[in-house]
């Protein structure tokens, strides 16, 4: 809701700023006398304040200020925004500014840019730890009043489930329920603007009893492939898709960039998140790091028609899979060591399965598990570095630089 009947708000117009993602609304309030009132609120979580809103356009002893009117609806950065009002009093037009650049403008006053917001490093640990989260928030105190900074962590994907200590805290830590590769998300809203930022945790087994340590890797290159639009790349697309039988046929592609075992393969598997269930999961193969041209293929060039070849054996073949689950190959006979592995998949059934690609709320999974007990001791792993947020600041004033190095 913008106004309510008791306000006297009428003849709004609407204004869309796509720069900032922001509302603008702009009515006559006959309730005071005749002005023009302005209202803001995200695109992406609209909600208004409530009352008159701010005053716009307005002149002492003018009492008919009405019809507010503007150039075009969609505004940004290098066009601002500006409306023209009528008087009947005077049969004048008054006009007023807003610099949606981040300048000041006719009365308009800055912008409220959305925060800044760092979830900070991506980390490993190993279970039963929990993973330190070293979150940064920041806003430019608008809108005005401002309203309070509001951060939260959220899980976005992970095979299991996290509990924070302090959701609402941007320095708190997580623990898991099982290994996996997990995004985690924190959001920061100053009461009308939204952003976010997100950190990777990769949550290992522990080693013992004899068993082995588990490792995580995620894709480094997935797509699906089309056999009727051959020269397409659908390397953006958020889910893989497989189908057989009859035309169009989709089959999918997965690499994997496996460095860091220290101990010999005791089992590697595959998982892909269903989004759509089928009475096939298909089959995985491995395959060539290069396309049927002899190039490199890469997630945002390899189409149908330069594919690696997909043929011999298959690693392992499902059969009916749900959706909302997770589908494991086991692709152990492929992975000896460290090294760059490539699989492909397809399907004899004409019934689609989906996955959730790297660029979905699931991303695949290479699980590895070594023996503990050959390697010598964990893995060095490299120090993780966050520079911090990113930030805006009015010379000649300084910047605060706020890094975080964990190893």
């Amino acid at each position: 809701m913008v106004y309510t009947e008791g306000n006297g708000d009428t003849r709004p117009i609407l204004l869309i700023d796509t720069d900032h993602r922001e509302l603008h609304v702009f009515t006559t309030n006959t309730g005071s006398g005749g002005e023009i009132r302005h209202k803001t609120s995200s695109l992406d979580s609209i909600s208004f304040p409530a009352g008159e809103g701010d005053l716009f356009i307005g002149q002492s002893g003018d009492n008919k200020i009405n019809n507010p009117t503007s150039t075009k609806q969609n505004v940004n950065a290098a066009s601002g925004i500006v409306v023209l009002a009528s008087s009947q009093t005077t049969d004048y037009y008054y006009h007023n500014y807003i610099d949606l650049g981040g300048g000041s403008g006719g009365g308009g006053g800055p912008t409220n840019q959305p925060p800044v917001v760092s979830a900070g490093p991506d980390q490993a640990v190993t279970l039963p730890a929990a993973a330190t989260l070293s979150g940064v928030a920041s806003d430019d105190g608008l809108p005005n009043p401002p309203a309070s900074l509001i951060t939260t962590w959220s899980q976005q994907s992970g095979p299991g489930s996290v509990t924070f200590a302090n959701a609402n805290s941007a320095n708190t830590s997580a623990s898991f329920t099982q290994a996996g590769t997990y995004v985690l998300r924190l959001t920061a809203n100053d009461g009308s603007l939204t952003s976010f930022d997100e950190a990777t945790i990769t949550v290992n087994d522990a080693s013992g009893g004899g068993g082995g340590s588990a490792l995580t890797f995620a894709a480094v290159a997935d797509t699906l492939v089309k056999s009727s639009s051959a020269t397409s790349n659908y390397g953006a697309d958020s889910v893989l898709r497989l189908r057989g039988g009859s035309e169009p046929l989709y089959n999918s592609y997965l690499q994997f960039n496996v460095s860091g075992l220290s101990g010999a393969v005791q089992s590697a598997k595959l998982r892909l998140y269903v989004t759509d269930g089928s009475d096939v999961g298909g089959a995985v193969y491995a395959v060539s790091n290069n396309g049927s041209d002899n190039a490199p293929w890469t997630e945002g060039g390899v189409t149908w028609a330069n594919a690696p070849v997909i043929s011999g054996g298959p690693l392992t073949t499902l059969g009916a899979i749900n959706a909302d689950q997770w589908a494991e190959y086991d692709v152990t006979a492929a992975i000896s060591g460290n090294g760059l592995f490539s699989f492909g998949l397809n399907t004899s059934s004409s019934n689609s399965a989906y996955f959730s690609s790297k660029e979905g709320a699931n991303p695949p999974q290479l699980v590895i598990t070594v023996d503990s007990g050959s390697g010598g001791g964990p893995t060095n792993q490299p120090p993780t570095v966050n520079a911090g947020a990113d930030q805006t600041i009015t010379l000649p004033s300084g910047a605060t630089l706020a890094g975080v190095v964990n190893d």
